[in-house]
C-alpha cells in the first residue's frame, strides 16, 4: 500500500461513517462496490416497489467488462439489477413450479390415477 493510500484511508476512517466510508475505502482500493440503500414497497399495491442502489465507477467498469451495457452508469447498473432479479425469479419458479420438474408431473399423474381407481372401486 502506498503512503498516499494509507493517508487517504486514515482520513476516510476519521471523517466518514457508514455507506460513505465503505464507498470511499473501495474507491481508494480501486475495488468494485455496490450497496442497496433502500427498499420501498407501495402499500396500496405490494407487488410494486423499488430498490435504491449506490455504486462506484469500478463497479460499472466491472459490469461493462462482463457484457452489461447502457448509455449511462444508471442504465448499465439497471441492466445488471434486472438480470439479477430475473435470475431470482427463475430460481424460485424452478423450486415452486411443478411443471419444471418432469418427475413431479409423472408423480402427480400417478396420484390422480390412484384417486380415480379408488373412486371407481
Amino acid at each position: 500500500m502506498s503512503i498516499k493510500s494509507w493517508i487517504q484511508k486514515k482520513v476516510i476512517a476519521n471523517t466518514l461513517k457508514g455507506t460513505d466510508k465503505e464507498k470511499a475505502l473501495a474507491n481508494v482500493d480501486n475495488e468494485p462496490w455496490v450497496k442497496v440503500l433502500n427498499v420501498d414497497v407501495n402499500e396500496e399495491n405490494v407487488s410494486q416497489g423499488f430498490f435504491e442502489l449506490d455504486w462506484n465507477e469500478q463497479f460499472v467498469e466491472m459490469l461493462v467488462e462482463n457484457g452489461y451495457t447502457g448509455n449511462s452508469s444508471e442504465e448499465t447498473v439497471n441492466a445488471w439489477f434486472t438480470d439479477v432479479c430475473r435470475g431470482i425469479i427463475r430460481e424460485e419458479s424452478a423450486i415452486d413450479d411443478f411443471v419444471v420438474d418432469e418427475d413431479v408431473i409423472k408423480t402427480s399423474d400417478l396420484n390422480k390415477q390412484e384417486l380415480k381407481k379408488t373412486k371407481d372401486d
